[in-house]
């Protein structure tokens, strides 16, 4: 399967005036509030990027790929060919995790990580496939003002608004997991 035959679904199919947190910490969880449809988008966006992953043939997933020695172009090929399978793996596994938990009412801390590192693994796949990772150095403060930087003409302009919903998953579970660390 190409990358240009799957499709995201849009945030008009999730109920974006829909208000309340949806995530809230109690006795070092955190309750999970989000929304049943919403739930079902995050499945389906994870379950087309297991797809794209697997494939590990789109361009835009490069954006994944941590460099490991940049002023050796040997070594870098050496590094990529040693952490790949191992990079993959990782995210395949907090995958995994996430779906495994994508209709649970409380998660651990353990499990939170799962789901920041999925979701942040998607934020940067869409901002690469939205042209937004040089733009936003440049441009923007906010990393969810996509709307300044992507025309309506782009020919992935229908996944600015989940990117932004994603961002404003990703920022209440931080903010929340900040209030269960030791410490605070």
């Amino acid at each position: 399967m190409s990358s240009e035959t799957i499709k995201f679904v849009s945030l008009d199919q999730v109920g974006e005036d829909q208000v309340g947190e949806r995530f809230v910490a109690a006795n070092g969880e955190i309750r999970v509030h989000l929304p049943k449809d919403e739930r079902d988008m995050l499945g389906i966006i994870l379950e087309q990027f297991r797809t794209l992953l697997f494939s590990g043939t789109d361009p835009d997933l490069a954006c994944l790929e941590h460099p490991g020695c940049l002023d050796d172009a040997e070594a870098e090929l050496e590094y990529q060919a040693m952490a790949a399978n191992r990079l993959l793996h990782n995210r395949l596994e907090a995958i995994e995790k996430l779906e495994t938990g994508l209709y649970a009412t409380t998660l651990s801390l353990d499990d939170v990580s799962a789901w920041m590192q999925s979701i942040n693994s998607l934020r940067l796949f869409m901002a690469e496939r939205l042209g937004l990772s040089n733009n936003l150095s440049n441009n923007s403060t906010d990393m969810n003002s996509t709307d300044m930087v992507i025309s309506h003409n782009h020919p992935y302009a229908d996944l600015a608004p989940v990117y932004q919903w994603l961002g404003l998953l990703l920022g209440e579970l931080v903010d929340v997991t900040s209030e269960c660390l030791p410490g605070e």
